[in-house]
């Protein structure tokens, strides 16, 4: 069982730093526009940010989601995908805070709340699935 909790933390770690890498290197690329803060949601039209920022931001959700199932499934070493369900519920509820927060497209937030669960489980079922003979 400590396992199992301890397996869901690490994936969850590696989610969040999978989200910090990539859109580190997102924002570095492909800078926001003058006049658009952050670390003020309630200065963030949706219409003010480029497709491109809005694009890496979804990309770095999505890799994150399917390296944190991944990595839970290798932790907890059941060979089983229930780890990547949990790590993407979880990610499904701070997708969910996140767009309560910061106001995002519509197709932002139906792509992020519905792909979560799904992608975190094919990333543990790739890693616990039994090798080909």
């Amino acid at each position: 069982m400590l396992r199992k909790i301890l397996s869901v933390v690490i994936g969850m770690t590696a989610a969040i730093a999978v989200i910090m890498l990539v859109q580190g290197g997102s924002m570095a690329a492909f800078p926001l526009p003058a006049g658009v803060d952050i670390r003020n949601p309630a200065s963030i039209n949706p219409g003010d940010i480029p497709l491109v920022n809005l694009v890496s931001v979804l990309s770095s959700y999505i890799l994150a989601a399917m390296a944190a199932g991944a990595v839970a499934a290798k932790v907890d070493r059941s060979y089983s995908p229930t780890n990547g369900l949990i790590v993407g519920g979880l990610l499904t509820l701070a997708s969910i805070s996140n767009l309560a927060m910061i106001p995002h497209p519509l197709w932002f937030a139906v792509i992020n709340v519905v792909a979560m669960i799904p992608l975190a489980w094919l990333g543990a079922y790739l890693v616990t699935r039994a090798p080909s003979a």
